[in-house]
């Protein structure tokens, strides 16, 4: 004669809130990242009309934009090393935000685009944010 127990099923229990909080952290500063490089991207054009640049010197806007990216990378690293991650990710947000906020509104009435698009880059708090 055989038996069976039947169990109930298990349920996971939900993750704790500080776990959503550091998820929101983590896609919000992602999101940063890739607006930040759709912006460089869209304003190519304008910036090498503005500049005077011919289509093929515009390659060279992109080059200095990636080292500058590089070179911050590596900075960011550094600090996360030297201050914790957590810490070095929030101070690298509050810096860019504050750089969003440095850049005012539009100079000219025909640009409403918001001042977050014409900041620096965020890329001090990507270190933050990769695994060790």
């Amino acid at each position: 004669m055989s038996t069976s127990l039947r169990t109930a099923p298990v349920i996971a229990p939900a993750p704790p809130r500080r776990h959503l909080l550091a998820l929101s952290a983590i896609v919000g500063t992602q999101l940063m990242l890739l607006l930040d490089a759709t912006v460089v991207n869209v304003a190519l054009p304008g910036i090498g009309s503005d500049l005077g640049f011919s289509s093929t010197s515009m390659s060279w806007i992109l080059n200095v934009y990636i080292l500058a990216f590089g070179g911050l990378l590596l900075l960011g690293s550094r600090i996360g090393d030297l201050i914790g991650r957590r810490r070095a990710l929030i101070i690298g947000v509050l810096a860019f935000t504050a750089a969003s906020v440095a850049g005012g509104p539009p100079t000219r009435p025909c640009c409403s685009s918001p001042a977050a698009l014409r900041a620096p880059p965020p890329h001090w708090p990507l270190p933050a944010l990769l695994p060790c």
